[in-house]
């Protein structure tokens, strides 16, 4: 992920964080999910089961803990770097 990619999901977290915005949670799903559903399966998970611990169907929606957990992430990365 490049540095303008970075700042735009960034932005769009933010935008989730501080209006609920849907369509900004929508790009950030859409692009997300299926890394992280691709990577439980990697954990030997089926992917009904993966499908279930994102607690979405495509499209629909998924969990806040998702997007925090995924900042997380990032900030203890770059702490790390």
């Amino acid at each position: 992920m490049d540095a303008w990619e970075r700042q735009r999901f960034a932005a769009l977290a933010k935008a989730v964080a501080d209006d609920r915005d849907q369509q900004a949670f929508s790009i950030l799903f859409d692009y997300f999910a299926p890394r992280v559903k691709s990577w439980l399966m990697r954990q030997k998970m089926t992917s009904g089961e993966a499908e279930q611990e994102l607690g979405c169907e495509p499209r629909r929606g998924l969990q806040i803990v998702f997007i925090v957990s995924t900042g997380r992430s990032a900030r203890t990365r770059s702490a790390a770097s």
